[in-house]
């Protein structure tokens, strides 16, 4: 803050002739006022000048009495004209100089305010930076620091505990406590300012400083983790462990599979690329049994399959140009391999070259992990304390600002659809006032999308500048199912979020949250304007002016040109001038819209007709060159396909007999020559002449200058948008990158090229993002959590359920992990990221008294029937914390299906004695996999308005399944023989009117987060092994076993829930049963609200 900045004070004006002095003064610069009793005159100073002046009578006695009273003043130099200076003073009742230096500490919700006021996000000392110019007044020689405040009056600022420092923006409450200054409080100066407590001149060698987490314990974090690192119990270290054996494994796998040669141009078709390969028996079994492998093509020999060679680090792709594709099949005798590849846009595989395991995905992969993994160690990331509290370590807290989870302008309770219950409206209060991480539970139904969703609208309200927020908060979850899902739901200030990076092993583009806006949008739209009678004149002069364009820049019929004369006729009206208006009707009653067909030449094109040879002898003259000639010059524009290879024949004939198709070409020469008449060939495609193309611009001015005059407005705006969103697909999705709130992508995408460069389009040049949202966190491998957690500075909020589908090990690095470690150990890594926190944030609660968790209590998918079985089963069960209730009737889950009545819970009993299952990693049973089919059926055609889903553990029933479906129109083969859900079965719409999908078959690992009408659950397993010991019983009943995902199976339903297996499988009252769920879910069939049915 420079001095003529200052609005407080006694201000009084003086008018001072200059007498003589040095050096040049200018306006507004800060002057010291002296006064000279021997020489009865006034100094005025400045940095390198210095003036005698004399003041007037009046004036010059009131400066004098001023000075002579040594009152604290500021002074600056208000104008200058001639010898004439003039001088503002500011005079303040009491100044104070105080020797000690003081530290004034900046913390977090300084910070926050900070970046508030800026609409943009401010390093820490960038905010320190600012304070200090903005509330401290410059050094005058042989001065300090100076400063305006308001205390209590007649308090020497040392005695104060409070006080307040005013600047010329903002001004900045100070508190003292325990010997340390903080700044507690900043609001920005609104109009004129109005002191209650007199505002106080001090000199004093004061500082601000950073005092946040991050500035103050950063180092003392970094010890602390080092220290906690270098134990081999610790849980990175532990996750740094198996990332270990992963890495060897990948590599390991790679160099068991080698490079398998191929020395023929691979032949491409419907998609998929076919290589001739030379490979061993066991080769062709590994890629059978690879999974989800990505393999390279490359013309040499990848470097890292030769023991002793490490793979290239970093994560561009090297010097070899790769080829990447995915496994289809092979045909091990012919020596086939067929691969489809992972970029439709990539460029063909060389044509000879090798087929190799590629370790590009995994080497990005760990090294965005370790990357991540190694910052939180080092406490290098925004929020230095992570590695604290993920290893459930004291950390120090930093002080808040509490925000409400609602307000009454706030716009966020529209995501909820209806009013949000109790525990939703506390998640948001505890995401929004977490000081570091908030965990929300949400079991099925409970509408934990609908919390993003708000919580998201509710983060950009805080900010008093929505338009500059861009980008601030990342959306991210494990998989981009998920990731679309919650985006999908995500409309912030009436924008979508952007998703950013995509599967390479989805073939098919899906519609994603951008498109899903715009295509609602453009509805909204259509109906809100479908009730204007007429369109304003400068959207119908805008339509006209892009019709015109359509017909002046390519070839177009008479027909169109015509209609487009007519159209502005219609249009137009009074609007033209008379002569626009009559040179328009003047064209369409002289026929004189017409001109040669674009690019031929009729009399070249007839000359070359007339050139055909028809005769032998001139055919064999030079027949094929006559042909060729009209084939280049008719270029298509008037052959039909079989004209076209008749002259393709007579173009390629090359034996010394002249062909027996002459009488063809003759009658074909005939055929063009008269269609290449004039009156027939202006029927053609046209290109309009300069006389027509010049009364349509006449009449576009016309047109043009009327709009102008009409005020345009709101619906010739709306008019304009729904064009761009219509037209404009591409600029659509352009301009809401530029200015969405959220940015979504999958955990190991965040950290990717893309989410960069748009980041850095934004105007951001960190990686950081004040918010970081992650769905379906319980699922999430924890070294990928680890991705976005690094790059959240502000908060993280962690959504999902524990209870569900938990993170995916790979089996074989599971094995061998579990031969290093011990129990504890192992234990650990089957337990996710988002359990570990729900019971180390608890437990930290009960510490310091921050709530971070919480379980959202009403579930709005299920019949309450059904619900309440699920929460029950799988969460009260537990933990009567994590019980929910019901928030729909009964009334709104009726189905009307034939045999069910009003069953919710069913049972379709298909006994052992029928057959049994097969297989012996992945089962399957074939009879039980009809009755799925047969029901699934009979369902759909009874209530083609339900949607269905399939669900099974296993995969190879789910092929089973497909198969018997097949059969019954459900299923159907695609190009590649594949088995996809017909046509007829894979949309129907939801009572909103909104598309849904109709059935849908699937492992349980495809169905967390859906929802539908009916399921299907087959349970596979029939067998009778024994099942004494708990190995015994894991042998018998398989994935049954596995909690959780039976409560991701008996959750995805609204209506009713049909479990198709063997009942034999049960226990008998009174024994320990494997599987309690299924038990349970038995016994609710066997009441009121259930049916069982038995072959």
């Amino acid at each position: 803050m420079r001095a003529h900045e200052v609005s407080a004070g006694h201000t009084q004006v003086y008018t001072l002739e200059r007498l003589t002095g040095e050096g040049q003064l200018s306006k507004q610069d800060e002057v010291q006022l002296r006064y000279s009793e021997a020489m009865d005159e006034f100094l005025v100073v400045a940095e390198g000048s210095r003036w005698t002046v004399r003041g007037s009578d009046g004036p010059g006695q009131a400066l004098q009495l001023m000075v002579a009273r040594g009152l604290p003043h500021l002074a600056w130099v208000a104008s200058l004209q001639d010898r004439q200076l003039t001088v503002q003073v500011h005079t303040f009742p009491l100044g104070y100089q105080l020797p000690e230096p003081r530290v004034i500490g900046v913390d977090e919700v300084i910070i926050d305010r900070m970046r508030q006021f800026a609409g943009t996000r401010l390093q820490e000392q960038d905010v320190v930076d600012l304070l200090t110019r903005d509330l401290t007044l410059p050094v005058l020689p042989g001065g300090t620091i100076r400063f305006l405040y308001a205390g209590a009056p007649n308090r020497h600022p040392e005695r104060e505990k409070a006080l307040r420092l005013i600047g010329k923006r903002w001004n900045l409450d100070v508190v003292e406590h325990d010997g340390v200054w903080l700044a507690s409080r900043i609001t920005e100066q609104k109009g004129k300012r109005s002191q209650r407590l007199p505002v106080t001149l001090l000199e004093a060698p004061w500082t601000f400083q950073s005092v946040t987490v991050a500035a103050r314990d950063r180092e003392w974090l970094r010890n602390q983790n080092l220290s906690q690192a270098l134990d081999n119990q610790s849980y990175l270290h532990l996750w740094e462990q198996y990332q270990n054996i992963e890495r060897e494994r990948s590599l390991r796998r790679a160099r068991e599979l080698g490079a398998l040669l191929y020395a023929r141009r691979p032949e491409y078709r419907a998609g998929i690329w076919r290589f001739h390969v030379q490979a061993t028996p066991e080769q062709f079994g590994l890629l059978r049994q690879g999974g989800n492998l990505t393999l390279q093509v490359a013309a040499e020999r990848p470097a890292h399959l030769q023991e002793g060679q490490e793979p290239v680090t970093g994560t561009t792709r090297g010097r070899i140009q790769e080829f990447l594709a995915e496994f289809v099949r092979a045909d091990e005798a012919a020596g086939i391999l067929d691969l489809r590849p992972l970029d439709r846009e990539e460029s063909e595989p060389p044509p000879a070259g090798y087929v190799a395991v590629s370790l590009l995905g995994d080497r990005m992969q760990f090294e965005r992990r370790d990357r991540a993994r190694q910052a939180i160690v080092m406490a290098d990331t925004p929020m230095p304390q992570l590695a604290a509290l993920l290893e459930g370590l004291e950390v120090p807290q930093r002080r808040l600002q509490r925000q409400p989870a609602l307000t009454r302008s706030s716009q966020a309770d529209a995501a909820f659809r209806g009013t949000p219950t109790t525990r939703q409206i506390e998640a948001l209060d505890i995401a929004l006032n977490t000081p570091d991480i908030a965990l929300i539970q949400g079991p099925p139904g409970t509408g934990k999308t609908r919390v993003i969703a708000a919580l998201q609208q509710r983060l950009a309200e805080l900010s008093p500048d929505p338009g500059k927020l861009a980008g601030q908060t990342l959306l991210t979850s494990a998989q981009h199912a998920a990731v679309e899902n919650a985006a999908s739901a995500t409309v912030v200030f009436g924008l979508p979020a952007v998703k950013v990076g995509r599967n390479r092993r989805v073939r098919e583009e899906f519609s994603d949250a951008v498109e899903h806006w715009r295509q609602r949008t453009v509805t909204q739209l259509r109906a809100q304007l479908a009730d204007q009678n007429t369109l304003p004149l400068e959207v119908r002069y805008a339509r006209l002016r892009d019709a015109v364009l359509s017909v002046t820049t390519a070839p177009s019929s008479r027909d169109r040109i015509n209609a487009i004369i007519r159209e502005i006729l219609e249009v137009g009206g009074e609007h033209l001038k008379p002569g626009t208006r009559d040179g328009l009707r003047e064209l369409l009653d002289n026929h004189e819209v017409s001109a040669a067909p674009v690019e031929q030449d009729l009399d070249f094109m007839r000359a070359a007709v007339r050139g055909l040879r028809t005769e032998e002898a001139s055919f064999l003259d030079d027949g094929t060159i006559a042909a060729r000639r009209v084939l280049r010059r008719l270029d298509g524009a008037l052959l039909p396909p079989e004209s076209a290879a008749l002259l393709a024949q007579a173009a390629s004939w090359d034996h010394p007999s002249a062909p027996p198709f002459l009488p063809q070409l003759a009658e074909l020469k005939q055929t063009l020559l008269a269609q290449l008449q004039p009156q027939l060939a202006s029927r053609g495609p046209l290109q309009v002449g300069g006389e027509v193309e010049t009364a349509l611009n006449l009449a576009l001015g016309d047109l043009r200058a009327e709009a102008r005059k009409q005020a345009g407005g709101p619906e010739t705006v709306l008019h304009d948008l729904l064009d761009a969103l219509e037209n404009d697909p591409h600029g659509t999705r352009e301009a809401v990158k530029n200015y969405t709130v959220v940015l979504a992508a999958t955990c190991q995408q965040s950290a990717s090229q893309a989410v960069r460069e748009i980041r850095t389009s934004l105007g951001s040049q960190t990686r950081v993002f004040e918010n970081v949202i992650i769905d379906e966190a319980a699922r999430v491998h924890p070294l990928d959590l680890l991705i976005p957690m690094a790059q959240a500075e502000r908060r993280i909020v962690l959504v999902g359920d524990h209870r569900q589908l938990p993170h995916l090990l790979e089996p074989d690095v599971e094995r061998e992990f579990q031969q290093s470690v011990e129990g504890a150990q192992q234990e650990a890594l089957h337990q996710s990221l988002f359990e570990r926190l729900f019971k180390i944030l608890q437990e930290r609660e009960q510490r310091d008294g921050i709530r971070r968790v919480i379980t959202l209590d009403q579930q709005y998918r299920m019949h309450p029937v059904l619900g309440t079985f699920v929460s029950d089963t799988f969460y009260a069960a537990h933990n009567a914390r994590e019980a929910f209730g019901n928030g729909r009737p009964a009334e709104d889950f009726v189905h009307d299906l034939p045999d069910y009545q009003q069953a919710v819970a069913a049972w379709l009993d298909v006994p052992h004695a029928l057959g049994a299952e097969r297989g012996r990693q992945s089962k399957c049973r074939p009879v039980e996999a009809r009755e799925v089919a047969r029901e699934a059926h009979r369902i759909l055609n009874a209530r083609p308005d339900l949607s269905v889903g399939v669900i099974s553990f296993y995969a190879e029933q789910v092929r089973e399944i497909y198969r018997q479906m097949e059969g019954l129109g459900l299923t159907q083969r695609g190009e590649e023989n594949e088995l996809t859900i017909h046509a007829d079965y894979r949309e129907t719409y939801g009572p909103d009117g909104r598309p849904q999908e109709r059935l849908r078959v699937g492992t349980v690992d495809a169905f967390q987060g859906m929802e539908f009408d009916v399921v299907l659950l087959s349970a596979t397993r029939s067998n009778v092994l024994p099942a004494t010991t708990p190995a015994q019983q894991r042998r018998r009943y398989g994935h049954l076993t596995l909690e959780n995902r039976l409560c991701v199976a008996m959750s995805r339903q609204q209506r009713l829930l049909i479990v198709v297996g063997d009942a034999g499988m049960l226990c008998a009252p009174g024994e320990d049963s494997a599987v309690p769920a299924l038990d349970r879910f038995y016994t609710l069939c066997k009441g009121p609200h259930g049916r069982i049915f038995s072959h």
